[in-house]
């Protein structure tokens, strides 16, 4: 716990980041994956092999964009930044050691701190005068993506595993600063609202082949394999077609979540999202 605190601690962030927990978080996720490697490996193979197949067949070569790059599992970054001429990777936090190795092996990826969902500060700023008057809170503010990148040099986009997890932070920063003051409603109106402006804005923002890929369900079950919980992730009207892959993940093996819990999650993914709509 120490070593990871201390992690946790050298990671760059911004001071909203670090007010909302992602830099423990993604620290918290790498030692996760170390210490199941051997459940994970499925996932993150057919992550990557996904995605791989999907780069291949976009038509332009020029540059990439990963959101959510983060830890760099789920991502054949070797493969991208062999078939494309740059690869921007984009997260609210990078870990500096991956981030520093990679660009010594691949100097054409860049990486870049940024907000994906747009939201990040304002969440900080909300809470904070919340807490600090006493007063109602306002709405969750709305997402509103703006990263600066130039969409028109994109040949392929990857949203990776980030769609469903955008929320996340924010509503729990949001639960442990102010309590009850959102209803639980209201907190699961707004996750929907902030993944489905994330695959609006791809649609709006780059004409490129959009690679998506994102938990859909989530399954919490006992020692004995009964089913204490089963939710979607996605929300009822993700503006999606049927998916092009689906895969498990055992996210927490029996022993690795609370109380002996064990934790699934099934995966989706699109090879390219960027005109396809549900009927």
């Amino acid at each position: 716990m120490i070593v990871e605190a201390v992690q946790a601690l050298l990671t760059p962030a911004s001071r909203a980041a670090r007010t909302l927990g992602y830099p423990q978080a993604q620290v918290g996720l790498a030692a996760r994956a170390r210490r199941r490697r051997d459940a994970w490996a499925p996932h993150l193979d057919a992550a990557r092999g996904f995605v791989e197949a999907a780069a291949t067949a976009a038509p332009g070569r020029r540059q990439a964009v990963v959101l959510g790059s983060g830890l760099l599992m789920e991502v054949p970054i070797d493969a991208l930044a062999a078939r494309f001429e740059t690869v921007i990777c984009v997260d609210v936090v990078h870990p500096p050691g991956i981030a520093r190795r990679q660009r010594r092996k691949t100097p054409n990826v860049k990486f870049f701190m940024g907000d994906v969902a747009g939201m990040i500060d304002r969440v900080a700023s909300v809470a904070a005068a919340a807490s600090t008057t006493g007063s109602s809170p306002p709405p969750p503010p709305e997402s509103r993506p703006r990263l600066g990148l130039d969409a028109a040099q994109c040949d392929f986009v990857l949203s990776a595993n980030i769609a469903t997890q955008l929320p996340v932070l924010p509503i729990r920063h949001l639960r442990d600063r102010l309590g009850d003051a959102y209803a639980m409603e209201t907190l699961d109106a707004w996750s929907d609202s902030i993944v489905n402006a994330h695959l609006r804005w791809l649609r709006a923002t780059f004409r490129c082949p959009i690679c998506l890929f994102a938990d859909d369900w989530r399954e919490v079950t006992a020692q004995d394999g009964a089913t204490l919980e089963r939710r979607p992730s996605l929300p009822d009207d993700f503006d999606a077609p049927a998916p092009d892959a689906e895969w498990r993940w055992d996210i927490a093996p029996i022993g690795e979540a609370a109380r002996g819990e064990a934790e699934t999650r099934w995966v989706k993914a699109w090879r390219d999202l960027s005109s396809s709509q549900s009927p």
